[in-house]
Parts: C-alpha cells; sequence; structure tokens
C-alpha cells in the first residue's frame, strides 16, 4: 500500500477535503492559501494512496474543473490521523 507522507501542508487540504467534501484543487488552494506547486503534489499523492477519488466537473460553460473527494479509506485515515494529532496535543 502507498504510504501517506503527513506533512503540516498535507494536513491542512486533508482537513478542507474532510470539511468540504467534494472540491476543486483551485479552491483547495485559495482556502488554505497553500501554492498551486504545493497542493497539486499532494492531491496526487493522496489519489495514489487512494485516499482520493478525482473527476471531471459535467460540461458547463468555461473551463472543466477536476473535483477531489475523500474515499472511505481516505476519511477513515484522514480521521485518525486528526485524532492522533488531537491525543499528541493534549497530553501536555
Amino acid at each position: 500500500m502507498y504510504k501517506v507522507r503527513l506533512t503540516q501542508q498535507s494536513l491542512q487540504v486533508l482537513r478542507v477535503l474532510l470539511e468540504r467534501g467534494e472540491i476543486s484543487g483551485f479552491d483547495i488552494v485559495k482556502t488554505t492559501g497553500l501554492s498551486t506547486g504545493t497542493v497539486y503534489p499532494i492531491l496526487t499523492r493522496l489519489y495514489n494512496a487512494k485516499w482520493v477519488n478525482r473527476r471531471w466537473e459535467p460540461d458547463k460553460a468555461g473551463p472543466k474543473r477536476r473535483l477531489h473527494q475523500l474515499t472511505p479509506l481516505g476519511k477513515t485515515e484522514s480521521e485518525k490521523a486528526f485524532q492522533e494529532l488531537s491525543n499528541l496535543y493534549n497530553r501536555g
């Protein structure tokens, strides 16, 4: 199985995906304030790990957008990571 490296930036992306559900990469960039050069590689790693599904937005006026959404595995693993982080900070 592909191992996901949970950096501060990847946790920011995961938080947005948990909160917003299906969202475009550009909207993640706007929400987090991270650069596209940070967000898109994270989304690719999450996709390769089967934590994220992606699909093209249905036809509409304007450019198509790729939408990203956590898979059940991604949701479970994200919630577990945030719980472990919370437990770590609450020990002190």
